[in-house]
């Protein structure tokens, strides 16, 4: 890793060391709930909890040779398997988890591609249409065929109700049901957007409607009723396992050995229960992984080539830094209609005054190639269309004098506390929200705060509970916040960035939940660029719009992206299981366990020593 030189960063480094520490403690919520457990009183048995370094369990109920431990984020004891939940689903039911529910395809973050998961094939007809050939084999863990009738039922749950993935059905006209094993979307004449159909296919869970049928009837119209639907007794699902049980010390699946998807795979998964902890801090995943006691975390560990130098065993996607593969962009977002944070120019002052490298070293270790300001990443896939030379002038980076030089001619003066006033009074002081706990973010927000304190501009950290700070970015009750935009791989972006991050049509007020654009900016131009674009075609013109919707986006900098993250953490502990997938061990399977392509993973890995 690159080391940091300079006295002052070298002073916030330990600064900001100390508060990570406490921030981690308190990065995930206590375990907690009022359910008693699912798991017979033989197999809730005793965990490692007691020690201060583990939550992992050790039971003789799930043999360490056939059994996967596996965090992938949860904190906290479950009180719903319901699919339909959208942000609040609890694991492993949740958007592109693939594990119980699944979805037509499946997205491949390596290639960009839609691999066949529930669906053998699908194919764009002249009409735009899309015409899907369903696995005549596939079925549901009770048995029972999962037919076109299936997936029928299931798109149009988000047309009836407003769900996660409701937002297909602006592109969408109606599902036909052509055959037991063959459906057809429909697109709407007036507002095609073939990537977004697809897109669809990795997004929306598969239910049987034999299970969710009488829900719907019973709930009308009423999203809630089917909402308050647990589904904590058998849920049932086509994926490779079920829900063996759960108690306060973590969630239990176990394979169904009937799995119709021998004939996708070739085999079963080879762990026969895969277990996740429920831990109470980061600090406790992170000593367990350390300690040969959990097989793979996805989540945020800091300074990991230490582990790794002191374990073997432990590995992560990427041999070197960053260590993670880029799967997501965090940026601070503007309230484009307070008073001096509504002036390009000022926006663009600030994104000059922030030193990206710190904050990647600083507050995720590194785990960040250097930003690039654009709104698409720089994999090679989502930025092929973009002309960066015609943009190198608009295209800002870490130059506090050139930050000066902007806020001067904006004629924004320092008062006797060193902090700038603009010429119509407004000072320069906005407070930056974070969710509490959340430790990255936190750091990065203090890195921004004291990068921009030397330059007269104020950034007051504030971390709100994590509920809080989510409602409070949906509503528009902010200043300054940070957000990952565009989160999920998937075949639409970058388009579906563009869209997410700064797309006006739709966009409720200022205290009305939105879902995206959370700063209300809004650009007539920009958004009508944005619905152009699915309709090109022509390489030349995909060029021109790419490349123009980030001039626009340069110019008018309604947000900062401050860092890259992998789509998900990968941290892996060879000592029970072998055969991850790596960047350098050719596998083709993205570094994920439950979502997506990843879940190739599981046929892949096979026992230490076999």
């Amino acid at each position: 890793m690159q080391k940091i030189k300079n006295k002052e960063e070298n002073v916030l480094k330990k600064v900001l060391s100390i508060a990570l520490a406490l921030m981690m403690a308190l990065s995930l919520l206590t375990a907690c709930g009022n359910g008693t457990s699912s798991i017979p009183a033989s197999t809730a048995t005793s965990t490692a909890a007691s020690t201060p370094d583990s939550t992992a369990q050790e039971s003789s109920q799930f043999p360490r040779e056939e059994t996967f431990y596996f965090f992938s984020g949860m904190g906290v004891l479950p009180t719903s398997f319901n699919p339909l939940l959208g942000n609040g689903t609890e694991w492993p039911s949740g958007q592109m988890q693939y594990l119980l529910y699944e979805a037509l395809f499946m997205m491949d973050m390596l290639s960009g591609e839609l691999k066949p998961l529930i669906a053998d094939s699908y194919e764009v007809l002249e009409d735009n249409s899309v015409k899907i050939v369903i696995n005549e084999k596939a079925h549901f863990n009770d048995g029972t065929p999962l037919t076109a009738e299936d997936v029928k039922f299931s798109y149009d749950l988000g047309d009836k109700y407003d769900l996660q993935f409701s937002s297909y059905w602006d592109v969408l006209e109606s599902v036909e049901v052509v055959d037991e094993h063959t459906v057809v979307l429909h697109q709407k004449a007036n507002s095609v957007n073939t990537p977004v159909a697809l897109d669809s296919m990795q997004m929306v869970p598969i239910l049987p409607v034999s299970v969710w049928g009488p829900i719907v009837d019973e709930a009308g119209d009423d999203v809630s009723v089917v909402r308050a639907f647990d589904n904590l007794d058998t849920p049932v699902g086509s994926g490779p396992y079920k829900v063996y049980g759960f108690n306060d010390q973590g969630i239990y699946l176990e394979r169904d050995d009937n799995y119709w998807g021998v004939e996708r795979f070739g085999k079963l998964p080879a762990p026969k229960y895969i277990v996740q902890p429920i831990y109470k801090s980061n600090d406790l995943v992170s000593a367990d992984l350390q300690n040969n006691k959990l097989d793979l975390a996805q989540a945020y560990m800091p300074s990991i080539w230490e582990m790794i130098e002191k374990n073997d065993k432990v590995g992560t996607y990427l041999s070197d830094a960053p260590y993670h593969l880029e799967g997501g962009m965090v940026a601070m977002v503007f309230n484009t209609s307070l008073p001096g944070l509504d002036d390009p120019e000022v926006r663009r002052a600030i994104a000059y005054g922030i030193n990206y490298q710190q904050v990647a070293q600083l507050a995720v270790s590194g785990y960040s190639k250097d930003i690039v300001p654009l709104l698409a990443l720089t994999d090679g896939v989502e930025d092929k269309y973009i002309d960066k030379d015609a943009l190198a002038d608009l295209m800002w980076s870490y130059d506090p004098d050139k930050c000066n030089e902007l806020l001067d001619a904006l004629g924004a003066e320092k008062g006797a506390d060193g902090i700038r006033v603009l010429p119509d009074g407004t000072r320069m002081s906005w407070t930056l929200q974070t969710g509490y706990g959340w430790s990255d973010w936190n750091a990065a927000a203090e890195v921004i705060s004291q990068n921009l304190k030397a330059v007269g501009v104020e950034i007051i950290s504030d971390m709100p509970e994590s509920a809080v700070f989510i409602s409070n970015r949906q509503t528009g009750d902010f200043q300054l916040c940070l957000h990952i935009i565009g989160e999920n791989p998937r075949p639409s972006q970058p388009w579906f960035r563009y869209k997410d991050a700064l797309y006006s049509v739709g966009t409720p007020d200022f205290g009305t939940l939105a879902f995206s654009n959370f700063g209300r900016y809004s650009n007539a131009e920009y958004d009508a660029l944005i619905e152009a674009l699915p309709g090109i075609n022509s390489d030349a013109e995909l060029t021109e719009m790419h490349t123009e919707i980030n001039r626009i986006f340069l110019e008018e900098a309604p947000l900062v992206p401050i860092m890259y993250r992998p789509f998900q953490f990968y941290e892996f502990n060879e000592s029970y299981w072998t055969g991850f997938p790596t960047a350098d061990n050719g596998s083709e399977v993205p570094p994920m366990l439950d979502r997506g392509a990843g879940i190739q993973f599981l046929y892949e890995i096979e026992p230490a020593g076999k």
